[in-house]
């Protein structure tokens, strides 16, 4: 069953929630816009490096009935093996006594978009445990992203550089099989820096995790619990406003008579934050 996402938006104690709560709404539909323009640009993208793969296959003399075959059989393998029984990692997000933020968190997001032949199962976010990431598979031209995360609330007393570097434990497995197709995955970690008087004023950091693509490929990177990768990014910060502090998993994939598997179990934890 997919997961649901888990822990409501929590205020700080000292923070005027008429002035905040106007502004997460104003944020929530800026961050929908911006992640549907990214889902969009990277399906407009697969897309065409589909097509020109689709070009070397004529080359190749692929008939359309042989590749109808093959994306057949690569379906049944990817659906048995999505039925099967595979142990569930156990990630759990850090602890420790640094000056840094940790499980709970104030809030979760989730955004997902999908098209065609896909499947998929949520394994966050969980804004008590910290836990993010999905688990997601591509066949027979489908597209799919999956953005997952947990943040907080920061209020700059003074002007300054933020500089903030979030750590997850966390398991990756990603796989890409294309026999006479196109095939893309991608899995990566984001820190975002927000300030809340203005939504668009905002500084974030992707970390590749797993990214790739190809024709006539096959590629697995696979997946061992408890693996630590970080993001840092930095912002100037004015005096007197609140800003949002994001982690979050990114997950595409784009699959033509191919297909792709990626599994992304995280714990964010801790999120150390330097005030310069």
């Amino acid at each position: 069953m997919p997961f649901k996402t888990q822990g409501n938006i929590s205020y700080p104690p000292s923070a005027d929630k008429k002035l905040l709560k106007p502004f997460e709404k104003q944020h929530r539909e800026e961050r929908v816009r911006r992640f549907k323009k990214e889902h969009e640009t990277f399906i407009s993208n697969a897309k065409k490096s589909a097509k020109s793969a689709e070009t070397l296959l004529q080359h190749l003399g692929i008939s359309h009935e042989n590749r109808g075959q093959i994306e057949k059989y690569l379906k049944e393998i990817s659906d048995k093996r999505r039925r099967s029984k595979r142990p569930r990692p156990s990630v759990k997000a850090l602890q420790g006594h640094n000056i840094a933020r940790y499980a709970p968190f104030d809030f979760p997001i989730l955004h997902h978009y999908w098209s065609g032949a896909c499947a998929y199962n949520l394994n966050g976010p969980d804004a008590r445990t910290g836990a993010i990431g999905a688990g997601n598979a591509t066949y027979a031209g489908g597209g799919i992203t999956t953005q997952s995360g947990v943040g907080f609330w920061y209020w700059a007393s003074r002007q300054l550089t933020l500089q903030v570097t979030a750590q997850v434990s966390a398991y990756a497995q990603g796989e890409v099989v294309a026999l006479f197709g196109y095939v893309q995955s991608y899995i990566g970690l984001r820190a975002s820096i927000i300030q809340w008087t203005n939504p668009r004023a905002q500084a974030s950091a992707d970390m590749p995790i797993y990214d790739r693509s190809g024709v006539i490929t096959f590629d697995m990177r696979p997946g061992q619990g408890g693996e630590i990768f970080t993001a840092p990014v930095a912002m100037p910060v004015l005096a007197g406003n609140w800003y949002y502090i994001l982690v979050e998993s990114i997950q595409r994939a784009y699959s033509v008579v191919g297909i792709t598997e990626s599994t992304f179990y995280g714990g964010v934890g801790p999120v150390i934050f330097a005030e310069h």
